[in-house]
């Protein structure tokens, strides 16, 4: 009887206690017709940086513009904080400080987990165009160890 409790407990925990992990790489692109865009990576790393890249693609000739910005990240019960820590000279850095975005997942019970990939929803923003922006979880950081 101790036994099927014991595995009882262990499975219960396990059930419970899941959640995925936030670090990784969050991606998204929009093309306009034109094939003009706008691509967007987010790498959140474990000890809580994080790497923004955003590259503007031209067809007109000119060079792609892309700039990078580093920061740190919180998250607070599944929302997410950015900081950029006071590099304003960056236009891009002036509106991802201090952006909140919500992590969304699903439970791997859910019927369609496979299905729906982790992404961060950004509700607030210093910038109206970054508002309800969805970037959608492309890989896992992958960090070396020697």
């Amino acid at each position: 009887m101790k036994t099927y409790i014991l595995l009882f407990a262990i499975l219960f925990s396990s059930i419970f206690t899941y959640s995925q992990n936030i670090e990784g790489i969050y991606a998204n692109k929009w093309l306009a017709n034109s094939g003009e865009g706008i691509d967007y990576t987010l790498d959140l790393k474990a000890d809580g940086t994080f790497a923004f890249i955003y590259k503007r693609i031209y067809i007109n000739g000119s060079k792609d513009r892309v700039v990078e910005v580093e920061g740190t990240w919180v998250l607070d019960n599944h929302l997410l904080t950015l900081y950029t820590e006071g590099q304003t000279d960056v236009e891009i850095a002036k509106w991802l400080d201090e952006n909140k975005a919500r992590f969304v997942s699903v439970s791997p019970r859910h019927p369609q987990f496979n299905l729906i990939k982790p992404s961060l929803k950004f509700y607030e923003s210093n910038i109206f165009y970054a508002k309800n922006m969805e970037l959608i979880k492309t890989e896992s950081s992958v960090t070396a160890s020697e």
